[in-house]
């Protein structure tokens, strides 16, 4: 895992959540110099893993849930199989599990459920959600992509990120040419005419995950929520689960 003075933890609560109550999900380093502070506070620590090795370690170290970040999930992703890397864990570990990646509606929710998995997260699909406070461009752009548009590079982090082919090419770089491992420069490397006719900030070079797939219009969040329990029921109904 990364050096433990990199991680990032974020706080994930649920409406009308105490303090006391709330999830704490760490991700690049080790959940270990957090743990201790955050259960004193009461709350649960659930560490992000893109291997079997940094599932043990953060297994070890005492983290109370794994978020399983598999391939297909959108901005930093994963490279393992789900359904190899969730059976891994579930082999040493007990705790919840998370599962990230490719998650595109309420049949892949009930297949992790089967997997071994407690929950799962969806994040393509509220991107573009009415609520979203995501660009409007980025919305219509995943509802017109596919899993076929979603490019794995190191060109924008160093690390490995799932990007969207076309937000590349509107920013004036070519998607089968990207610059070197994490060498991406604003200045240079993104085309000043592409800037001036199309996207004007860095920031619209935007990510998306295989699940783009699944998103076929902009939803209001309740709308896309009761959708994907139809989904879910849907494929209970189908594949029962003792």
């Amino acid at each position: 895992m990364a050096p433990s003075t990199g991680l990032t933890c974020v706080p994930v609560r649920c409406v009308g959540a105490t303090a006391a109550s709330a999830r704490w999900s760490g991700s690049v380093g080790s959940p270990a110099p957090v743990l201790a502070p955050l259960h004193d506070a009461g709350a649960l620590v659930f560490a992000d893993v893109a291997s079997i090795r940094h599932a043990e370690r953060a297994a070890a170290v005492g983290a109370d849930g794994l978020v399983l970040l598999t391939a297909g999930a959108g901005g930093q992703t994963g490279w393992l199989n789900p359904f190899v890397f969730v059976r891994a864990v579930r082999g040493f570990f007990d705790g919840p599990i998370v599962l990230a990646g490719g998650i595109s509606d309420g049949h892949a929710l009930r297949a992790a459920e089967a997997l071994g998995c407690d929950l799962a997260y969806m994040g393509t699909k509220f991107i573009a959600t009415r609520e979203s406070m995501a660009d409007a461009r980025y919305k219509q752009m995943l509802v017109e992509a596919t899993a076929d548009d979603i490019l794995l590079t190191t060109a924008f982090t160093g690390l490995q990120t799932n990007m969207l082919r076309p937000s590349i090419e509107a920013a004036g770089l070519d998607p089968n040419d990207l610059p070197a491992r994490g060498a991406i420069d604003i200045g240079k490397d993104i085309d000043i005419g592409a800037r001036e006719s199309r996207p004007k900030r860095w920031r619209d070079v935007w990510s998306g995950g295989h699940s783009a797939s699944g998103v076929t219009g902009v939803l209001g969040i309740d709308e896309l929520v009761a959708q994907t329990i139809a989904e879910y029921e849907a494929a209970s109904a189908r594949v029962r689960l003792v």
